[in-house]
């Protein structure tokens, strides 16, 4: 069982170890069309699981939904007292494969940026664990998209953005830092993949560092998945970790620690 921190206002700690959820998950996933990754499942996955495990419980919503691909994921973490919200512009959701799996699903189709004059927004203000944006891919309603998730988070949440790291959607990258360093967010980054970014309140960074630093390597592993963490820099102002698949130059799945070494000892 992998060690961690726990926050004293956190609820008891679920009882499932760690990829108990990941067959169930993926196997879902693979029934919806879509682009998700099998790494970025595991990786959903395994933040999922450190969430309950850490006894953090609210609702989970994702902006951007296609068929459903990710939102079966979410759906196998949702436990039954938390709300599973689904947000799109086109209802091309294959909302029957998904009630099968989490009957009490609910979707809003808008567009993103007539979220906040729904019941949804109102309703579930400050008490999203988990949000996933994966909607227009453009600037400006990247931004706006990001603010709404910025409102809807619970303190200790998390937002994840999707093509975190894709210059096919360069937009996008440009629009997460406009947001995150010229406005009074509280978000940053806490890792990054290839496909996804995950950020967390500031404050938070240590509780969620921590894990990924300590036990992301082994959690990717449950998961049939040989991966590595990167980090070059560790400014106060960025602190990310990048993890991905091994490559040759990841000393126990860290990257060129002969360099960096100073920067993987605490989160």
């Amino acid at each position: 069982m992998v060690a961690f921190p726990f926050f004293a206002s956190t609820k008891p700690p679920a009882t499932y170890d760690q990829a108990d959820l990941f067959p169930c998950a993926i196997k879902e996933a693979h029934n919806f069309r879509g682009f998700l990754s099998d790494f970025s499942i595991a990786v959903m996955d395994m933040v999922l699981w450190f969430q309950t495990r850490s006894g953090i419980l609210g609702h989970i919503m994702e902006i951007g939904v296609l068929n459903g691909k990710s939102a079966a994921v979410l759906s196998t973490h949702a436990a039954s007292n938390e709300r599973l919200v689904l947000v799109d512009k086109y209802d091309w959701i294959e909302r029957d494969k998904l009630a099968a799996i989490k009957p009490d699903t609910e979707f809003i189709i808008c567009p993103s940026d007539q979220l906040r004059s729904t019941s949804g927004h109102r309703d579930l203000k400050g008490k999203c664990r988990f949000i996933h944006i994966d909607a227009s891919h453009e600037f400006a309603p990247t931004q706006c998209e990001l603010a709404i998730a910025d409102e809807l988070m619970m303190d200790n949440g998390i937002v994840v953005l999707d093509d975190f790291a894709n210059l096919d959607h360069s937009q996008t990258i440009a629009a997460i830092y406009k947001y995150l360093f010229t406005t009074k967010t509280q978000l940053t980054p806490f890792l990054v993949t290839n496909d996804k970014g995950y950020l967390c309140r500031k404050r938070h960074f240590e509780f969620y560092g921590s894990f990924v630093l300590a036990s992301a390597i082994g959690s990717m592993a449950l998961r049939g998945v040989t991966a590595s963490l990167a980090r070059t820099d560790s400014h106060p102002e960025y602190r990310a970790f990048y993890l991905r698949e091994r490559g040759p130059y990841d000393t126990n799945g860290l990257y060129c620690t002969e360099v960096y070494q100073q920067f993987y000892i605490k989160a």
